[in-house]
């Protein structure tokens, strides 16, 4: 495990498009493990559109990312450090945490243990619901589109609701 923890913090609520003067890259000491908490090494992780929302300083379904605090996103990694007996090191998770190398997160609703022997992910046809039995490959959603292995993909044409779910084309 690295020393390390680089962490994109909110620095200012973006006015109009975001800029990169809005945001800053620091490299902090990983931070030490509390009681009932896991240290997740975050591989992959999700540019929502809900970020925007998250970053407004208005009242949402969750509360805004406060000034100086990493961006808060959806995120797929491997536990580093674990003081919570469900959750073993090297299990793969799911949940909310931040675009930064290492979270600490506390089990909660949006925690999942991914079973499988890798992390790989791909875009499917179908949505998985997080109270179904998973499979690290099942899982879709923006978090599939930000890998570099998925290079073709074009617009669901069945989707009831016309929400732009994402399908593989091959």
């Amino acid at each position: 495990m690295a020393d390390i923890n680089r962490r994109w913090l909110i620095r200012r609520r973006p006015v109009g498009l975001p800029s990169e003067s809005d945001f800053e890259l620091v490299r902090e000491p990983v931070p030490e493990l509390p009681d009932g908490a896991l240290l997740v090494q975050n591989h992959y992780c999700s540019l929502d559109p809900a970020i925007r929302g998250w970053l407004k300083d208005a009242p949402s379904y969750m509360p805004p990312i406060a000034l100086d605090d990493a961006i808060r996103v959806v995120s797929i990694g491997r536990v580093a450090a674990s003081r919570q007996e469900d959750f073993k090191v090297g299990d793969w998770v799911f949940g909310v945490m931040a675009i930064e190398d290492y979270s600490i997160v506390r089990p909660d609703g949006f925690l999942r243990i991914l079973s499988g022997k890798s992390p790989r992910l791909r875009v499917v046809a179908r949505l998985v619901s997080p109270a179904a039995k998973s499979n690290a490959d099942d899982w879709s959603s923006a978090i599939g589109l930000t890998l570099p292995s998925i290079t073709r993909t074009r617009r669901s044409r069945n989707c009831p609701n016309r929400s732009g779910q994402w399908r593989p084309t091959g």
